[in-house]
């Protein structure tokens, strides 16, 4: 075998390159295909971390989202740390990365639960990693780079889907709720609900991880980015579009009522008549200021209504004498049927007529092992431990009950059920044109628990282009027109008055109210499909 000439380095060099993995061509050149497969060190010794720090990050930018931190720009990159993440291959580590990630994010989000319930706030946070462990899972089946980055989005909006639908939906710490703030943003949901916001999100980060991991073929890896960047416009021109409009509606003088009344002395037998004086001093001062309807927390009169005739009485002569219509929470006892309701009565100054009388609606989406045990009669058990906590002896109501004020229709939706789209657009399909929230989250004393609840109506008014108003007993009590603004507040844990002039839209009709989470059941196709092709495809090459 021939020496190479002296001074002719060539053949060792090719050697060295062909020693990094990186075949030489006949001519002595390099391809520059093979050479986009090799990483920098650095580059690898950034992903060895993947393992703890990726995840971690990820469930730490999510947190920054929401209250009280409200850093609205963070979740558009959140994700991607968690695409970095996966690989294909060792499909069990990636599981366990993705519940690293999510029961982090949630055990940090919901750490206030703990004031009610310690076994159900862990039992709540492992069940709800489940849907990250799945989702990094599922993403760690697609070999290419270019496929996880496609099928992030519809994935991400198919669990958040699943996980806030059925009798154990938890729509809690969505995505697209970080966005709330975001005014153009969530213009959007009017058409896909808050599931297209997650969508933009996830795709924004999917766009950006594959970016990060394509280290070569610049056209391909920008060509994502300046997809999502053309959608994220038209979405922010559409949502300016939408704020500039302004739909006529029928005034109606709202006085929404912040009791704030300690909850551990709130169902305290010598505490009934000071309660119920406070909120009808309240009243009085509401109705100084021109509200016509006046509204009172979920449960501001603390006992079985039923059970207080005097109390009942007392209500609607008040009505009939100040020409008033009041919406208070109350407990309600169907003697015949021996169940409870969590109601919310509505008096009008034609209450005290046999003719007219009281309506009512009770509460029909319940908390589950707070309120009422599903299956009780399969797990008797679960049942004597949340009866023996307080809880457990509700049942949910059936009719859609829509009020009249004047000429303005609107219905009620109590504490758990305004964090449920679906609920909302039934009551709205069935007639409401103004959305009333009673709620008492003082359950959680001073965190972040009654914001992160809040914030979720703001939803319900872009998705069915309706007026949303809350009375809460420590907050928080705000007023949100059509478009999403909070247009006024009362101070959380402090005794206030907001009296609003909330305009009734005469007609409501959006793309969500019609059709619903079309927009989340076309992701599931989507992945469905990828999924059925991609697997298809990777047993015939086997």
């Amino acid at each position: 075998m021939n020496n190479p000439p002296e001074g002719d380095t060539s053949a060792p060099r090719r050697k060295r390159r062909s020693a990094k993995g990186i075949p030489s061509s006949p001519a002595g050149k390099v391809s520059v295909s093979h050479v986009c497969v090799a990483k920098p060190q650095h580059f690898a010794k950034f992903m060895s971390l993947k393992g703890i720090l990726l995840p971690v990050l990820t469930a730490l930018l999510l947190l920054l989202g929401f209250p009280p931190f409200d850093l609205f720009l963070a979740p558009w990159f959140a994700l991607v740390p968690f695409f970095l993440a996966v690989r294909h291959g060792a499909h069990w580590k990636n599981a366990l990365k993705g519940l690293l990630s999510g029961t982090l994010f949630f055990a940090l989000l919901i750490w206030w639960l703990n004031y009610v319930t310690t076994i159900g706030y862990v039992l709540l946070v492992l069940y709800l990693g489940l849907y990250f462990a799945f989702a990094s899972w599922f993403l760690g089946l697609f070999r290419s780079n270019a496929l996880r980055a496609l099928v992030l989005s519809p994935l991400w909006v198919s669990l958040e889907f699943f996980r806030s639908s059925g009798i154990f939906g938890f729509s809690w710490g969505l995505l697209g709720h970080t966005q709330y703030r975001s005014l153009p943003t969530i213009q959007i949901a009017s058409s896909t609900g808050v599931y297209g916001i997650s969508a933009l999100l996830a795709a924004t980060s999917a766009a950006l991880g594959y970016w990060f991991l394509q280290r070569c073929e610049k056209r391909c890896r920008f060509r994502a980015l300046h997809a999502v960047i053309v959608v994220v416009v038209l979405v922010h021109l559409f949502g300016l579009w939408a704020l500039s409009q302004h739909p006529e509606g029928t005034p109606l003088k709202v006085g929404l009522l912040q009791g704030n009344v300690p909850q551990l002395l709130k169902w305290e037998p010598n505490m009934e008549d000071p309660t119920i004086k406070l909120y009808t001093q309240m009243t009085h001062d509401a109705l100084a200021r021109g509200a016509e309807l006046v509204v009172w927390p979920e449960t501001a009169v603390p006992d079985v209504l039923d059970w207080k005739p005097d109390w009942e009485n007392q209500f609607k002569q008040f009505c009939a004498k100040e020409r008033f219509n009041l919406l208070f929470g109350a407990l309600h006892h169907d003697v015949d049927a021996g169940r409870y309701f969590n109601s919310a009565y509505y008096m009008t100054p034609e209450s005290a007529s046999a003719e007219h009388g009281v309506q009512r609606y009770d509460k029909m989406r319940l908390v589950p092992f707070g309120e009422y045990v599903p299956f009780r009669n399969l797990l008797p058990f679960v049942q004597e431990v949340v009866e023996s906590e307080g809880g457990g002896l509700f049942s949910g109501g059936v009719d859609l009950t829509v009020f009249q004020a004047g000429r303005a229709a609107f219905s009620t939706l109590i504490c758990f059920e305004s964090t449920l789209p679906s609920v909302a657009r039934v009551l709205v399909q069935n007639g409401a044109r103004a959305l009333v929230v009673l709620t008492n989250d003082e359950w959680f004393g001073r965190t972040p628990a009654s914001l992160q609840h809040g914030l979720q109506s703001v939803f319900r008014a872009v998705e069915n282009r309706v007026p949303v108003v809350r009375a809460t007993n420590t907050g928080w009590t705000c007023s949100i027109d059509t478009r999403g603004r909070i247009l006024a507040t009362v101070p959380r844990f402090e005794e206030g008055i907001l009296v609003d002039n909330m305009p009734v839209p005469d007609r409501v009709g959006t793309v969500y109210t019609r059709w619903g989470d079309w927009f989340a059941w076309l992701c599931v196709v989507v992945v469905t499909t990828m999924a059925a092709l991609t697997l298809k495809k990777q047993r015939v090459k086997r």
